[in-house]
């Protein structure tokens, strides 16, 4: 077994999943800004913007490279950092993919270890034991609240970490696609039963509703998963 000082650690992973989201961001704002100089070359017949276009192909091409490489760096931590029962749920789960998953715990650290951290990163205080309901609200799936002028700073908090909650919800939806056959059900008695008790409803704000509904079930599963890690003794109590 490794010992704390060899073993590697969460924040390896925390950094992995950081790069991954630097790198995927500028890749996305490149994309774009390639997407538009591609429709103005078009539209206005600019010949010099659209043969610089064609001359960055092989750049952009790199972005796409280099996105992959942070991905597998990702997964590689993922699979040395990440105990067994946390990657045994993931395994078990149909529509939970290991990049995902690698990618919410990379931005939340042990789903039953908080650990108190900077805008930097770096450690502000003890480590401590999550409950599931700080685990649901750090991932966005607390008790529902609207942003609003004046909100406290614990009204903020609860709202949850933006990372977490976007890749839970990511997460969810890949249960569904996958037809996750208890996810789907806990997804189909959803929609059912809101269609009566909120029939104001719009078909969007019902599927977001029911995805929540699944992310939820799906964190649920994931702090179980580290529940019992935390029992076998082997976390090691890092951000």
């Amino acid at each position: 077994m490794p010992t704390p000082d060899d073993a590697p650690s969460w924040p390896a992973l925390r950094l992995r999943a950081a790069e991954f989201g630097d790198v995927q961001r500028l890749r996305i704002a490149l994309n774009n800004r390639h997407g538009r100089a591609v429709a103005l070359a078009e539209a206005k017949g600019h010949p010099e913007l659209g043969a610089l276009v064609t001359e960055a192909v092989p750049f952009y091409e790199m972005m796409a490279s280099l996105e992959d490489l942070a991905r597998r760096n990702l997964r590689t931590a993922y699979r040395a950092v990440v105990p067994a029962p946390l990657r045994a749920w993931q395994a078990a789960t149909l529509g939970a993919g290991e990049h995902l998953t690698a990618l919410l715990l990379g931005s939340t650290g042990h789903p039953g270890i908080a650990v108190p951290l900077d805008k930097d990163g770096a450690p502000t205080g003890d480590p401590y034991h999550r409950d599931l309901r700080d685990w649901w609200a750090y991932c966005g799936h607390g008790a529902p609240l609207r942003r609003r002028t004046g909100m406290t700073e614990d009204d903020a908090r609860a709202m949850g970490a933006p990372t977490p909650k976007r890749t839970t919800h990511l997460l969810a939806e890949g249960a569904i696609k996958a037809r996750n056959p208890d996810l789907r059900a806990l997804y189909d008695a959803r929609r059912a039963r809101t269609a009566v008790t909120h029939d104001d409803w719009t078909p969007g704000h019902s599927h977001a509703d029911a995805l929540r509904l699944v992310g939820k079930e799906m964190l649920r599963g994931i702090w179980r998963a580290a529940q019992a890690d935390l029992a076998a003794g082997t976390v090691l109590l890092a951000a």
